[in-house]
């Protein structure tokens, strides 16, 4: 536990799996770099000062005092209660728990978004978002479900289903169904069925 003022850090590599616990902080400025050959854990209060985590395993940020501006993963990310990011890159799936706001985030399989808010949500695969999470801009290879949150614009290849939710724009290669929902634009290029 010392502390020097003097110095920086602007990369750190970890060969094998880093956990990291307690208030850490990253002294690199806009160039703070941690590189981690394996998987990232956070578990303590806060954990800040990253411009980029680049994890070539899974990420799960459980803390709850996380700010990270990019996190690029090759498994999965876990955003967890607390956990503030500007970008996430993850060649698998992205679940958002946060109850905070995350900026953009781009998986190659699901993104969970069950309690915070995304600005842009893009997955080869497919979307859920429900518990009152929200989002400006969703896009999906695959299928959008949305339960209890709230959508600027969803464009899905698949089908998007709409349940207790709004949404202002709907774009959908095969069917969309809303039920106790409202949308102001709706196109498909299948059928459209609205319930309530």
């Amino acid at each position: 536990n010392s502390t020097n003022e003097n110095t920086s850090v602007n990369a750190i590599n970890i060969y094998g799996d880093l956990k990291v616990a307690g208030g850490i902080e990253i002294k690199g400025g806009k160039n703070a770099v941690v590189n981690v050959h394996g998987n990232f854990e956070s578990t303590g209060n806060t954990f800040i000062g990253i411009n980029q985590l680049n994890v070539t395993g899974n990420v799960t940020l459980n803390g709850g005092g996380e700010r990270i501006g990019t996190i690029v993963s090759n498994g999965d990310v876990y955003l967890g209660s607390g956990s503030e990011v500007d970008f996430v890159y993850a060649k698998g799936k992205i679940t958002v728990h946060t109850g905070k706001q995350v900026g953009e985030m781009y998986a190659d399989k699901d993104i969970i978004i069950s309690n915070g808010s995304v600005k842009v949500a893009n997955t080869l695969q497919n979307i859920s978002l429900s518990s009152g999470g929200t989002s400006t801009i969703l896009v999906a290879g695959g299928d959008i479900n949305v339960s209890n949150g709230s959508v600027g614009s969803a464009d899905a290849q698949g089908k998007i289903n709409l349940k207790g939710s709004n949404e202002n724009t709907m774009t959908a290669g095969s069917n969309i169904t809303i039920s106790n929902g409202s949308s102001r634009t709706v196109k498909s290029r299948k059928k459209k069925k609205i319930n309530g």
